[in-house]
């Protein structure tokens, strides 16, 4: 795994002038000793300020009790494996907090002098570079001997570290061992970490498949208006009301619920079984009558749609949605329908540039037959959601404005009409595309939503959407975040999906490089740069003029035409050609 540092030169020169030429140093540890330099550690000290009060200790000794008990129960096994050399064993929790230490006792009371004990914190930035450090960092088995250690107290040490994973692949812990003596064979000793580590993570898998049987076979899942997770708070159980609605989220973390639904209390009841925590009942807050199954963006813009929907849901107003491809207007007419007083009639989808008279005419005569024959009859409750409107042809706009009409008049709140564009219609109506009286019925709540660049604090939201939906979690999806929120995703939310779903499909096995990752980026993007990306300066000032002067005038053709000083024809011709949009 390493070489070994026979001197304390590479570390002296390091730290008076910050070289590592020359040195035989494996690169986890360079990058080691170059964070630690740069967060201003100081390398002549290296003991921890930072310990748990006994209270606090307590409390991290009650949540972590399983993998305390599973650890102990593997570290016989190890004590065995490496009998005739002294040695003192660590478990840590996931945050690098000391649980548990057993070892001999030179060695134990060694490592109490440099406060290398239980409820004592042993990461990078505490204690500088260490094996429970690294191992925590990188997720993979490290070792780290003597000098390799940034900090002095640590340098007469040498150490293995391994770190424990759950049934979703999270780290829960890392098990050490640490001596004041070298082995014979180091490589020897970790890869003895390791086998105990898998094996305890192992059993923590057995131990949750057993505890979810056991939460799922008794009456603790329909007690109530309660949630039931397992103790690392992931969902086996929803109340029967809630079951139909949020299925999907079964399986899923509680955390993410909580954060999507804002449904969660903050109470945890425990849930015992032969006298160990298995479980926890949570309350559902007492308004939970929102249903939103999908990702909640963090961006101001998303937040506004979101506000916007949980207004109108509960009214039979009619909605328009207006956005790019891609952006999730299908997704948003469900959330409306699920949430309206109808939710439980049906949804129905149309795209426009299906609809002649005739099918239009079928449809509506199939399921709107109550209205259309007999006007003091109860029309049939449903939700029609009309994709592109803007595709529809004249003929079944009259006869969607005669329906419109006739709802009006009549009063009717048993169904809805939800339409959607990619264009701003009040363009589409000057140049006669749509039916003005039309206009004026299916425009009375708009309601816009952004592409996906111009809100890319919501990207790392969607993949973990992603990822708890399809129970799909790689140990390496923290390396691609941070360039996925760089992506432009000209395809917006359904492009960042479907790049996901070709990650999820290629890289089943091994963790893929950066520029792998960045090719399934560029695959959709490629078309688009030269539109996008490729223009001189003369034809960015050209398009930022016609967009300056569209958002002035509220998206008024008319009036832009005459700040631009040209004719209208010219004025689409360039919006169609440098493909102008967000302009509302």
């Amino acid at each position: 795994m390493t070489g070994k540092v026979d001197t304390k030169e590479v570390w002296t020169r390091f730290i008076q002038e910050g070289s590592l030429e020359p040195a035989n140093l494996i690169p986890e540890i360079e990058e080691s000793w170059h964070l630690c330099r740069q967060k201003g550690l100081n390398p002549h000290d290296g003991i921890t300020d930072c310990i748990l009060t006994p209270e606090e200790f307590e409390e991290r000794l009650a949540e972590n009790e399983l993998l305390i008990t599973l650890a102990k129960q593997n570290v016989k096994r190890l004590q065995k494996i490496l009998r005739g050399w002294r040695f003192v064993i660590i478990l840590t929790d996931k945050d690098g907090y000391i649980l548990y230490k057993e070892g001999e006792n030179s060695i134990s009371i060694a490592a109490e002098t440099i406060r290398f004990k239980e409820g004592a914190k042993w990461g990078e930035i505490e204690v500088g570079t260490n094996a429970i450090g690294l191992a925590a960092r990188y997720k993979k088995p490290m070792m780290v001997r003597g000098y390799e250690h940034f900090s002095k107290a640590s340098q007469q040490w040498n150490c293995s570290a391994a770190p424990i994973f759950n049934q979703h692949k999270e780290m829960i812990g890392v098990l050490n061992v640490s001596s004041l003596y070298q082995s014979i064979n180091q490589p020897y000793v970790l890869a003895c970490v390791k086998l105990i580590a898998d094996s305890i993570s192992l059993d923590w898998k057995k131990k949750m498949h057993e505890d979810m049987e056991f939460l799922l076979r008794t009456t603790f899942q329909s007690s109530g208006q309660y949630i039931v997770c397992t103790i690392d708070k992931y969902i086996c159980a929803l109340p029967k009301n809630l079951q139909q609605k949020y299925q999907n989220w079964i399986g899923s973390s509680l955390s993410r619920f909580a954060q999507e639904t804002g449904a969660v209390s903050a109470v945890h009841i425990p849930i015992m079984h032969h006298h160990r925590l298995i479980g926890y009942r949570i309350p559902l807050r007492a308004e939970t009558g929102f249903v939103w199954n999908g990702s909640r963006g963090l961006s101001k813009s998303y937040k506004q749609v979101l506000e916007s929907i949980k207004n109108v849901a509960p009214t039979d107003t009619t909605v328009h949605l207006v956005g790019e491809t891609g952006v999730g207007k299908k997704f948003l007419a469900s959330c409306i329908h699920e949430n309206s007083p109808i939710s439980t009639a049906p949804f129905y989808k149309l795209h426009c540039s299906m609809l002649t008279k005739d099918i239009l005419q079928r449809f509506l005569s199939t399921n709107l037959q109550r209205l259309t024959k007999k006007r003091h009859q109860v029309v049939e409750e449903a939700t029609i959601f009309l994709e592109e409107i803007g595709e529809l042809s004249i003929p079944s706009q009259q006869m969607l404005l005669t329906i419109l009409q006739e709802k009006e008049r009549q009063h009717h709140k048993s169904y809805r009409f939800i339409t959607s564009s990619t264009k701003d219609i009040r363009d589409l109506v000057e140049q006669g595309i749509i039916d003005q009286d039309l206009f004026y019925y299916i425009y009375a709540y708009p309601i816009y939503l952004s592409p996906l660049r111009e809100r890319n604090e919501d990207i790392i939201a969607l993949i973990d959407y992603y990822c708890d939906k399809n129970n799909w979690h790689p140990e390496w999806r923290i390396n691609w975040k941070l360039l996925f929120s760089k992506g432009q995703w000209y395809g917006n939310v359904r492009e960042l999906y479907n790049t996901l779903d070709r990650c999820r499909i290629l890289y089943k096995e091994d963790a893929p490089t950066e520029e792998q990752l960045y090719e399934q980026v560029r695959i959709a993007e490629k078309h688009m740069q030269k539109s996008y990306h490729r223009k001189d300066p003369k034809t960015k000032f050209e398009i930022q003029a016609i967009t300056n002067a569209l958002k002035k005038h509220h998206g008024n053709v008319s009036e832009a035409t005459k700040e631009l000083n040209m004719s209208r024809a010219t004025l689409y011709r360039k919006i169609k050609k440098y493909q102008i949009k967000n302009f509302l």
